[in-house]
């Protein structure tokens, strides 16, 4: 049985039509037999000369035995590949292959689940639920970055708010001569205002580094094993909602800042452009108090997050040896293989400044030092964190063994 449900599945994962017996991996003549069974059961069908469809047959078929966990993954698999061609298609027309790389019948679902929008024929725009369908299949700690560019986005507009206000009170300046009754109110007025923005924008600082330190608190208590299944896919989606939290939150304070910016720089040209003149002594206090204010608010930045990482390596491969065989031990049936991003999700615990990027580099340190062996991942597409593996000539390097430890008498490809 376990004969037919392989090619079945690759021919389905392929997109279901017009496929060779090569892509499905039929064209050796041992595999005659098992091509001609699969025809008799009609699970495929000759569409074209040396063509070949999934039937809807073919498709309950494979969906009954491999059951409804199953079926469910790989068809979000498939749609995940397709919405990322659509994403790039950027609303223009698919070829007769980007076309076939999906069954039809889970394309029709996804148009009426309100996925994705059907323009014309072959043309397909993602909807704001199947961005959110991409969205939620990224890392969780990519989406907390993604998030924090947001944020970093919306402040960086609140600097150039700040640099607008700074231009009105110097134009206004300009304006001021010597001896005017009112120079002192003008000052004073002045004063008041500069103070209450300096108070603003500190609080709205402390807010944004306060809530990105939260977001990425909970990005990386949420990166564990996917072992935990259920508890892990609840726990990854409590992290999303309160990221999402945390930047409404955020944009509110953000979008009453601008207005008390706005407020607070109309209040002050209203009361200052009647005047026309001020003392030379009383001008120069209010450019250093404008000066000053510039000064507090430049040096003042959001690089408290930002960190560079730092990590002693000796103690860092002590943690790993560590991790590898605890794994090993729990996991007897991965041969002495363990995944990287679950290795990684064990590090970080300890060393909370270490990025996946330099993680990888650690390794093949390692590797070169002959401290561990890296071996390829031969399916890629039904590993669902493939791509925090390392891309190298042979291929995806996913799985890790440690010399001297558990799974070193088993047999494999390593580079």
């Amino acid at each position: 049985m376990q004969e037919i449900l392989e090619p079945l599945e690759k021919a389905i994962i392929l997109g279901g039509t017009s496929l060779t017996k090569k892509a499905i991996g039929l064209s050796a003549k041992k595999a005659q037999l098992l091509f001609n069974e699969l025809c008799q059961k009609q699970l495929l069908k000759e569409s074209a000369k040396n063509k070949y469809d999934v039937t809807s047959k073919g498709l309950e078929f494979w969906k009954k035995e491999v059951g409804h966990s199953r079926y469910e993954k790989i068809k979000e698999q498939v749609w995940e590949d397709f919405f990322q061609i659509l994403k790039k298609k950027e609303g223009k027309k698919l070829n007769a292959t980007e076309s076939r790389n999906i069954l039809p019948i889970w394309r029709k679902e996804a148009e009426e689940t309100k996925l994705i929008k059907k323009k014309t024929t072959n043309t397909f725009l993602l909807e704001p639920k199947g961005e959110k369908f991409l969205f939620e299949r990224l890392p969780i700690d990519k989406q907390a970055v993604i998030k924090q560019e947001k944020l970093e986005e919306e402040f960086d507009s609140i600097e150039k708010q700040q640099k607008t206000f700074f231009t009105q009170l110097n134009s206004l300046k300009k304006m001021a001569t010597d001896n005017l009754p009112q120079s002192a109110e003008i000052t004073k007025l002045n004063t008041e205002v500069a103070s209450h923005l300096e108070k603003q924008v500190q609080k709205f600082k402390e807010t944004f580094v306060d809530t990105m330190k939260e977001i990425r608190s909970t990005a990386l208590f949420s990166m564990i094993s996917e072992t935990l299944q259920k508890e892990v896919q609840e726990a990854n989606l409590k992290a999303i909602e309160q990221a999402e939290e945390y930047y409404q939150r955020t944009a509110e304070k953000i979008e009453e800042t601008k207005q008390e910016f706005t407020q607070s720089c109309q209040a002050l040209e209203e009361n200052l452009s009647n005047c026309k003149e001020t003392s030379l002594s009383k001008q120069n206090e209010i450019l250093a108090d404008i000066q000053s204010l510039q000064k507090k608010l430049k040096t003042e930045n959001v690089q408290e997050q930002r960190n560079a990482n730092h990590f002693d390596e000796n103690s860092l491969f002590e943690l790993l040896k560590k991790s590898y065989q605890s794994y090993c031990k729990k996991n007897p049936a991965y041969a002495g293989s363990m995944p990287i991003p679950n290795l990684f999700d064990e590090l970080i615990k300890e060393s909370k400044n270490l990025s996946l990027k330099d993680f990888h580099k650690m390794l093949i340190k390692w590797k070169k030092e002959q401290k561990l062996s890296l071996r390829v991942c031969n399916s890629p597409r039904l590993e669902p964190r493939s791509k925090e593996g390392i891309k190298s000539e042979y291929g995806i390097l996913f799985y890790v063994r440690v010399k001297g430890f558990v799974g070193e008498e088993y047999g494999s490809a390593r580079y």
